[in-house]
């Protein structure tokens, strides 16, 4: 099953929401039916049905101020996302921030097995980051995109509450190894592995 992506469109220097601003899907790792959807008066708009992986967005205000964004979409999860849009059009320009991205395992200390279903959330990152969490997959990978360059700390958060955390630093359009151990795991909810 695919994902979905829900989120606003608002001013970046007043933070409120745009109506009627027409978001559209630019590329990413398939296709799908609908590829604009309008915000509603409250500067909100969703896009259902998109394959997991990268996607690149863009948002333009009736005036005709454009912004583009570009978010992780993970299967059978809602991803989270805010197009802000300044005062001068920018033509779907870039970020000018440097980011950089995060391919990483999450693995039980215990007996270095992978552990699915983990949430990977950014605790603290060198600017703003992606306001969502990725899951690890049956093999513990996961992966996050678009983290600014700088010092950077994950948090994993296993399904019978276990946590870890790890700071790495985020090097621009680069894809930084992570591994990460967790330690006290249940292990009755765990598949087994092969």
């Amino acid at each position: 099953m695919n994902g979905s992506v829900c989120g606003y469109v608002v001013h970046s220097v007043e933070g409120t929401p745009i109506r009627r601003a027409t978001v559209r899907v630019l590329r990413g790792p398939g296709t799908r039916s609908t590829t604009r959807t309008v915000t509603s008066d409250q500067g909100a708009f969703s896009l259902c049905d998109l394959a997991e992986g990268k996607w690149f967005l863009s948002a333009t205000s009736p005036e005709g101020h454009s912004r583009r964004a570009s978010v992780h979409v993970f299967k059978n999860a809602l991803s989270e996302l805010t197009i802000e849009i300044g005062q001068t059009s920018d033509d779907l320009a870039e970020p000018k921030m440097k980011t950089g991205s995060v391919k990483g395992r999450v693995i039980d200390q215990a007996n270095s097995q992978p552990i699915p279903d983990v949430a990977i959330t950014v605790k603290r990152s060198a600017g703003p980051a992606p306001d969502i969490s990725a899951l690890t997959n049956h093999d513990g990978r996961f992966q996050l995109d678009d983290l600014p360059a700088g010092e950077c700390v994950l948090k994993a958060l296993a399904p019978d509450g276990a946590t870890s955390e790890i700071t790495l630093q985020v090097i621009a359009d680069t894809f930084i190894k992570a591994l990460i151990k967790l330690d006290d795991i249940d292990h009755s909810d765990l598949p087994e592995i092969d």
